[in-house]
């Protein structure tokens, strides 16, 4: 059985930047093993509040922050199949939602 190296991308608030997948793929080739990347793409619960649909809008501010959050996931993604690939190494890759870490 192989060895599958497990990476955790963050894309929301402190992204990891696109040097996590040229190391990621330069240790998966050292051990030997394949590449799982897993994009954490943040999710906020809404915010019902009547001073946040005065002040602000707060709904677009949160729906803007899941799609950077998504972008940013997906292009870590596809920087991890292309470091792979150029490494040698296998890669598979997922996202899923989760609420931001408080």
């Amino acid at each position: 059985m192989k060895i599958r190296a497990f990476v955790p991308l963050v894309t929301y608030t402190d992204a990891n930047s696109d040097a996590i997948a040229a190391n990621a793929a330069l240790v998966a080739r050292h051990l030997g093993a394949e590449l799982h990347a897993l994009s954490l793409n943040v999710t906020i619960q809404p915010v019902s509040n009547a001073l946040s649909r005065l002040l602000i809008d707060v709904r677009e501010m949160v729906q803007e922050t899941e799609a950077q959050s998504r972008l940013r996931g997906q292009h870590l993604l596809a920087e991890i199949v292309k470091q792979a690939q150029e490494a040698g190494v296998g890669a598979t890759t997922a996202e899923v939602a989760v609420p931001p870490a408080l």
